[in-house]
């Protein structure tokens, strides 16, 4: 999909990104809000707010609501982006470019 950049050799890099961006704006970076950013920087393609919580449920405890509400502030930060799909659940992707000097964890 272009304008999406979800395949990254360097998610940790792409999380650190986004949580210095996030931060910079001015907005908490809670526990629930890390976890769904790397979650999502590890994705290989839109995915849907289950199939990232299923995810992170796998490592830590999260609620679902916690990851679409994470996910809205994303899209509405445009870090994020919300696809439509008809007949669909909505898949989520991210919209940042990485720079190849991405490095270190958020």
């Amino acid at each position: 999909m272009e304008g999406y950049t979800n395949v990254v050799d360097n998610d940790a890099g792409l999380a650190a990104q986004i949580c210095s961006l996030i931060q910079a704006r001015g907005l908490h970076l809670n526990p629930p809000r890390k976890e769904v950013i790397c979650a999502l920087c590890r994705q290989q393609e839109p995915v849907t707010a289950e199939t990232l919580w299923l995810d992170i449920c796998a490592m830590k405890r999260i609620s679902i609501s916690a990851v679409y509400t994470n996910l809205n502030m994303l899209v509405r930060e445009g870090i994020a982006k919300r696809i439509h799909r008809p007949r669909a659940k909505s898949h989520y992707a991210l919209r940042l470019q990485t720079s190849p000097n991405s490095s270190g964890k958020c």
